[in-house]
């Protein structure tokens, strides 16, 4: 998705909040008029949904890893959930437990540790500052994800009704958060602070094939991707569908089982990611090569 629309990241982070909110407000009228939310539900307040959404909202624009990388540096989400669990669920863990939380750190290290060091210059997806970034994001997303183990502890949550109301406030604090994009500090990622409005609304241009940023005023010699904005709106379609049904199944997960055996499952991502990452059938011209 961003191979076709590289210049929107901010956009498309808002895009996919905005389209939650009328798509899970839809469940939660019809499941009101079913008599399926309870008034226990509906007093729960409405803060935790901020702190939450504040949460999620805060990892999406610190997420600024592309690639195989990514996925690699999300492992460590779980021992840093289990670090959680521990301190704010009561959470006991085992030494089998404990050596599996180590041998991911161990790999992630051993995985990353070149890139690190020797850093390619070419490759845009793998840039230490960024995956430095994208560890930092991990602290707030694993909290997130005990905290809303800990609202499902607290009373029978409908999963509609918090993630309507997660992805409302999530919306509104990606727009606060919007000028943490014109820190000089990003390097090629920083979007000028007056073009922050102009960004957005140019991605909403993209997203219907309006290339903006074209040859000669972008490419290697500007430092600046070019738009490809055509048929951008089927890869972001496509994103959407998996993205609400990841984010249904999760909470379903994180309901009935708790936040760390959500990540534990979330480990399938790295073989399915890297296999996925290599298939020119999915990712086409963009696929890695052995």
């Amino acid at each position: 998705m961003l191979d076709k629309m590289p210049n929107y990241s901010g956009f498309l982070n808002q895009l996919t909040n905005f389209v939650f909110i009328p798509i899970f407000a839809a469940f939660c009228l019809y499941q009101y008029s079913q008599g399926k939310l309870s008034q226990e539900v509906l007093r729960f307040p409405k803060k935790n949904f901020a702190l939450m959404g504040c949460l999620d909202g805060l990892c999406g624009i610190m997420a600024v890893v592309g690639g195989t990388a990514q996925v690699v540096l999300s492992q460590l989400g779980i021992p840093v959930m289990l670090l959680l669990c521990w301190l704010m669920l009561g959470k006991k863990y085992n030494a089998i437990q404990h050596l599996g939380a180590a041998v991911i750190i161990m790999g992630v290290l051993v995985v990353e540790s070149p890139g690190l060091l020797h850093p390619n210059k070419e490759d845009s997806n793998n840039v230490p500052f960024f995956n430095l970034l994208f560890l930092l994001s991990i602290l707030p997303s694993s909290l997130s994800y005990v905290v809303k183990e800990i609202a499902f502890r607290g009373v029978q949550m409908n999963t509609s009704f918090l993630q309507f109301w997660v992805a409302l406030f999530q919306f509104f604090v990606g727009f606060i958060l919007l000028p943490v994009t014109s820190l000089p500090l990003l390097g090629r990622e920083v979007v000028p602070l007056a073009e922050l409005w102009t960004r957005l609304i140019n991605g909403g241009k993209c997203l219907f094939g309006i290339s903006i940023i074209v040859p000669p005023e972008c490419g290697p010699v500007w430092g600046v991707p070019c738009d490809f904005c055509e048929g951008a709106w089927v890869e972001v379609l496509v994103y959407v569908l998996f993205n609400l049904i990841y984010n249904v199944c999760s909470m379903l997960v994180l309901k009935h089982c708790g936040a760390t055996v959500l990540f534990l499952i979330m480990t399938v991502r790295l073989p399915l990611t890297s296999m996925a990452f290599y298939s020119k059938l999915i990712v086409m011209h963009e696929a890695k090569t052995l």
